[in-house]
């Protein structure tokens, strides 16, 4: 019986082990083991090559790999002007890569141009003709690049990267249906309590259904979505209904629905509400401090899945307890767990409602909350934005801004699982890829270079242990 137990142990644990397998591990003794380094991939998705860079300082070394991870090609260029730290989507023409940077205003813009058959690299300051447009992101599909900007008008204008290095103009979209106050654009600012206008900056949160998402950025009203080439504008700031355009790049079409939020039992009004898509559901919560209703709706509108809880109801549909994460009334505590729905509808109603979804093994793991943001007296704007690595560096990838986000967001909220048909079911929360990756690097020490990203619809962790002088890729 013990021996057999010893085996099970043994088993168990190299299949974790075997779960994050290192795919790519190799030495690189020019790169110093003293600063910190940034590195960001991009991927081909003519040939599924993948590119590594990793910058250090001035310089960056850069990597070309086939699918298999062989390396192809290898040489050190000069890195981009640090004015431009945030790298914010890419092209490929051939064998020459062309990641769009821009600095932290988002008023300079410049390409970095990696040259895998020459092995050579350049860099030209472009300007985006923008107009009175303002810039709210860029988005890669088919290795081109493409540029979403607005105004105040709610004209949404699509643009793309042409062979001359400039950004042709390809269509302007009027989303008549958004009022004043869903924006595209935000220009608040909050000083501690007071809220003033202030610089203009993006009002949308680009989000990856594929990757676990913070309540923080799921809190956010406007949203985008990129599934291949269709890319979803989400719009939660009126009190009717979520408003979605989806735009198709390969047919530059506009499409409208909107989507009625859920009413409120006690007759009286929601304040708050929000929507997450994932796949082809739509998922709606809305809130006030007496109760909380969601619904699950598929994109012709009909409801699939409802549930309902008020402040004197236990929450009979949750996996987890409510997890209250930040700022508390103890000293030096951090998390606490809520006991009454009262609560928990008081704190989330108080700030953004949010909800996330996510699949794993045939289930809906649904994670329902809210987030405040809390001033202690710094100027900071509302809406989120990236978040940096140690160096000062913003990289385009989506998966690496959520897993940030998610290691440090502030919020109450609880999860809950659901089967195929939506039904609630009892169980435990498995760990997801994001907690498993923070686990495994959790004891690792000297680590810098780090990226998560998705490769093959694969989950990859990226890192340099600055005292090896080694550089791996694990697979989750």
């Amino acid at each position: 019986m013990i021996e057999r137990l010893v085996f099970l142990i043994i088993y168990l644990f190299s299949f974790s082990v075997q779960s994050q397998e290192i795919v790519l591990s190799f030495k690189n003794e020019d790169l110093s083991r003293r600063i910190t380094k940034d590195s960001y991939t991009i991927i081909n998705t003519n040939n599924n090559n993948l590119a590594l860079v990793i910058i250090e300082r001035k310089d960056a070394t850069v990597y070309l790999f086939d699918s298999g991870f062989n390396e192809l090609t290898k040489f050190e260029t000069p890195n981009i002007k640090s004015k431009y730290n945030e790298a914010l989507g890419f092209s490929i023409n051939g064998n020459v890569y062309s990641v769009l940077y821009t600095n932290y205003t988002h008023k300079k813009f410049a390409l970095h141009h990696i040259d895998f058959n020459s092995k050579t690299s350049s860099v030209n300051e472009i300007d985006l003709n923008l107009n009175d447009d303002l810039f709210l992101d860029a988005i890669s599909y088919k290795n081109s690049l493409y540029i979403l900007s607005g105004n105040n008008s709610t004209e949404l204008t699509l643009r793309q990267l042409n062979t001359n290095n400039e950004f042709q103009r390809l269509k302007t979209f009027s989303l008549e249906e958004i009022s004043e106050d869903t924006s595209l654009i935000s220009s608040k600012v909050a000083f501690g309590s007071f809220v003033f206008a202030g610089n203009k900056t993006s009002n949308i949160t680009k989000i990856d259904p594929r990757l676990p998402t913070s309540i923080e950025r799921a809190s956010n009203a406007n949203k985008l979505y990129q599934n291949n080439e269709t890319i979803y504008l989400t719009f939660d700031n009126n009190k009717k209904y979520t408003i979605i355009y989806t735009i198709n790049l390969d047919q530059l079409g506009l499409k409208i629905k909107t989507y009625t939020y859920p009413k409120s039992r006690l007759k009286k009004e929601f304040k708050k509400f929000n929507s997450f898509i994932f796949q082809d559901n739509i998922y709606q919560i809305a809130s006030s401090k007496d109760e909380m209703a969601i619904e699950i709706k598929n994109f012709s509108g009909k409801v699939l899945k409802d549930f309902y809880v008020n402040r004197d109801m236990p929450i009979n549909f949750k996996n987890s307890p409510i997890i209250q994460e930040g700022a508390t009334a103890l000293p030096f505590v951090t998390t606490r767990k809520l006991e009454q729905t009262s609560k928990y509808l008081r704190k989330i109603s108080s700030g953004n409602p949010g909800i996330n979804v996510q699949k794993v093994k045939n289930l809906y793991y649904v994670t329902l909350g809210g987030y405040q943001v809390i001033n202690t007296g710094g100027a900071s704007p509302i809406v989120s934005s990236p978040t940096m690595t140690n160096g000062g560096f913003i990289s385009y990838n989506p998966t690496y801004l959520s897993y940030n986000s998610y290691a440090v967001t502030k919020s109450t909220y609880f999860n809950t699982i659901l089967n195929s048909e939506f039904k609630h079911i009892k169980g435990t929360i498995e760990p997801n890829t994001f907690d498993r990756v923070s686990k495994y690097k959790k004891n690792k020490k000297y680590i810098s270079a780090e990226d998560v990203f998705y490769y093959n619809n694969k989950l990859y962790f990226g890192y340099f242990n600055l005292k090896e002088s080694e550089y791996n890729l694990v697979k989750f």
